[in-house]
């Protein structure tokens, strides 16, 4: 990192990373590996810019965007640069900056039983860990409904007098609107160890806030749950999203993460995933929440596709084949977007269709590894 900040200067032609530099003669030298906080400007106009963390490879004349840390544009994205572009060493502007005490970053977690979770108890595994699974006071839910966790994390209790509130984001999450069917006993999702990846992970991070819109049963396209605009976890999910942006003007939506296709392969319904799956994202770009004074524009929100486990895949055979294919290809025909693939080694439920609470810890950390790869993916290739 002191390689970074004691100054590297040079310039690119390139208009989106990875940017093959040409240092400046005075500039610092980098090996490869080098990370750090960098400043992109547009050469011809230096009001569009972006700092970011970035990685140099190939002996220093290589810069790969890893994260995006703060941007001239109005949407949060990574600016699609017009023409060549000045690079030096930055800091994280955002800590300097007294706007960014307001609000919180918000995490949408929408789709299938692998966005809610599951328990360990008949695996190998114990579930919900009173150490794995710490409290992070700055990881929250907004609690839309009156569900909480209960002490012994065996369900849920209901309490009218934290509805519309902040909790702090505990197992089981309160996916209001799966119609009362969490899963198991000590169940444990993505959803909190993601939020604390987010948080500490990011040097500028803001409070982190997770919006669990999952649903065990009969979520998928094909059972028009989420079928834009109709479709009830889609209206629900666009009315969960505008409460948490009209809460506060400067909250945002930092990232969407979508787990679906399992519902969908059981259906036999993988012909017309694609279209389908691309309409929703298009649809939560497009017009379907309410910016507010920090976010005005949701066309290059940051979105991960989960994959599908590598056991259902097998006994589900070439329709899950099928939709895991589509679903690793969408960086191929949407920008800003990246695919987390689940690891072969995760065990799932007698079912073959959830993964267990060692896998959901451990498939956290790879949504936010797709996330950072989504600043990087800002063209169609």
């Amino acid at each position: 990192m002191n390689q970074v900040i004691n100054r590297v200067v040079g310039t690119s032609p390139q208009t989106a990373s990875p940017f093959t530099l040409t240092l400046d003669l005075a500039s610092n030298t980098l090996v490869d590996g080098t990370r750090g906080y960098f400043m992109i400007e547009l050469a011809s106009n230096k009001a569009i810019w972006a700092n970011v963390v970035a990685t140099f490879t190939t002996t220093g004349t290589l810069l790969a965007v890893n994260e995006l840390e703060e941007t001239s544009e109005t949407d949060n994205s990574m600016p699609t640069f017009t023409g060549a572009v000045n690079i030096y060493s930055s800091v994280p502007t955002k800590q300097m900056s007294d706007a960014q005490e307001e609000g919180r970053d918000i995490i949408v977690v929408c789709g299938d039983g692998n966005g809610v979770g599951n328990n360990g108890t008949s695996l190998s595994t114990l579930g919900w860990s009173e150490v794995l699974d710490f409290v992070d006071a700055s990881v929250l839910t907004l609690n839309l409904g009156s569900l909480i966790a209960n002490a012994a994390h065996a369900g849920t209790d209901t309490n009218a007098e934290v509805t519309n509130k902040y909790l702090p984001a505990m197992e089981p999450l309160p996916h209001v609107n799966n119609a009362g069917l969490f899963p198991p006993a000590n169940s444990v999702s993505f959803g909190p160890a993601l939020g604390r990846e987010y948080y500490h992970r990011r040097a500028w991070g803001r409070q982190t806030v997770l919006l669990p819109l999952g649903k065990t049963l009969a979520s998928g396209f094909s059972t028009g749950e989420w079928t834009v605009t109709s479709g009830s976890m889609y209206i629900a999910t666009q009315d969960a999203v505008n409460t948490a942006l009209a809460e506060n003007e400067y909250n945002k939506i930092a990232m969407i993460v979508i787990s679906l296709g399992i519902n969908d392969s059981v259906a036999a319904a993988s012909g017309a995933f694609e279209a389908a799956l691309d309409a929703l994202v298009d649809k939560f770009r497009d017009d379907a929440f309410t910016g507010n004074t920090l976010q005005t524009d949701f066309s290059n929100v940051p979105v991960v596709v989960c994959g599908l486990p590598k056991d259902f895949i097998t006994t589900n055979g070439a329709e899950a084949t099928s939709i895991e294919a589509i679903l690793a290809a969408t960086p191929s025909r949407l920008r800003n977007i990246a695919f987390a693939e689940m690891d072969a080694g995760y065990l799932t439920d007698a079912s073959d269709f959830y993964i267990d609470a060692n896998a959901h810890r451990e498939f956290a950390k790879v949504i936010y590894t797709a996330y950072t790869n989504t600043f990087t993916n800002v063209v169609v290739v």
